[in-house]
Formats: structure tokens, sequence, C-alpha cells
């Protein structure tokens, strides 16, 4: 799983459904306070960002904390009686565990920005993830070998024969990921058959 860690999901925040929570910590002396403040955090981002709140009795705010993280939500928004009385929220990232105390007045303009930091340090995780587990192979023996091993990626030559594919899956349950069109030229033969290459492409296995 590329966006994930043993939490759950970490959703990129262009995709996510919910790009931020709000889960309000209530006591009941302050119970209308703090969800008066919540429907005015709800009122002041939805226009910019995809914003729910967790009004649910039956479940304490740990346990909310933990499945929203399980579901990879972007950003969590704490609201308590003491972040009412002092203006603030507590805001904490879903990728990176930071947790940050937000005046009312800067918050819409602090998650906007924190979503596209959020997304950028995503993109280059994962590319730094992908380039460190991709290998450039011509032989066979080696492709078995970094296969077994289930290392990551492996580049290589293809002759572009349907058969010659299956024979590879067949050999170590890796197929064709994806074939990229700005290095797609092939720079000798097949990297199972004598064939001459027709196309670059990636390997990996289906999980």
């Amino acid at each position: 799983m590329t966006h994930g860690d043993n939490s759950g999901l970490i959703l990129p925040p262009k995709i996510a459904p919910i790009q931020a929570i709000i889960v309000p910590i209530i006591f009941d002396k302050s119970r209308s306070e703090v969800l008066e403040k919540v429907n005015q955090h709800i009122n002041s981002l939805s226009d910019k960002v995809r914003v729910e709140a967790d009004l649910r009795d039956e479940y304490t705010p740990g346990w909310k904390f933990n499945e929203w993280e399980l579901k990879g939500v972007p950003i969590r928004i704490e609201v308590g009686p003491r972040d009412v009385k002092n203006e603030q929220v507590v805001i904490v990232r879903r990728d990176t565990r930071e947790k940050t105390i937000v005046k009312e007045i800067e918050l819409k303009d602090t998650i906007v920005k924190m979503l596209d930091d959020i997304q950028n340090n995503l993109f280059q995780r994962a590319k730094e993830f992908r380039d460190c587990h991709t290998y450039d192979v011509d032989d066979f023996s080696t492709f078995e070998s970094i296969m077994k091993e289930g290392r990551g990626f492996i580049r290589a030559n293809w002759c572009g024969s349907n058969e010659c594919e299956k024979s590879i899956q067949d050999k170590t349950t890796a197929t064709i990921r994806c074939i990229p069109l700005e290095e797609a030229e092939p720079t000798g033969k097949c990297v199972y058959c004598d064939e001459e290459g027709k196309y670059r492409v990636y390997f990996a296995k289906a999980y």
C-alpha cells in the first residue's frame, strides 16, 4: 500500500472524500458551546474544504481519533471547551501525526495550505519509495531473484508478446504494471526471450 502505515490509510487530500474531520471534545457543562463552535467551523470551511463533524455520542474522542486515522482522513480538528475559550483549535496531520494549535481566525487558511502540504508530501514520499525500490534488469535470472525477495519494481525490456508476459507471470507472479510514455524505448532484447524488446516496462507483483 503506497499511502498507509500501521494505523491504516493515509489518503491524499485530492481524492479523500472527507479532507478534514472535526471531533468535538464534549463535557456536559460546555456541550452547547462546543457544538455551536463546531458548526461555525463547518460553515467557515465548507466552501474550500470537504469537512464533516463526528457528533456521535456513543464513542469517546479517543475512539474517534483512532477510527478516522484508520480511514485515512488527512486532517483532524479537535475542539474542546478550552479551545472555545481561547478561540483556537487543535489540528493533527494524518501523514506526519504533527499536532498544531491554531487560532480560529487563521483556521481556513491554515487548513487549505496544510492540505496542499500533505498532498505534496505524500507524492514526494511515494516517488522516493518508488525510485528506491526500482531496479533496472536485463536478464531473467536476476529478474527472478529480485521478485523472489519481493523487493519492488523492475524496469526491463519486453518484446510485446502476451505469451511472453504470461510466462513471466507463471514463473514469478509478476505482471506488467505500466508502459511509461516518457521512457518506453527498449534498450536491448526482451528480459525473458531472445526477441528484440519493443518496450521498456515496469514489472511488479500484485498484492
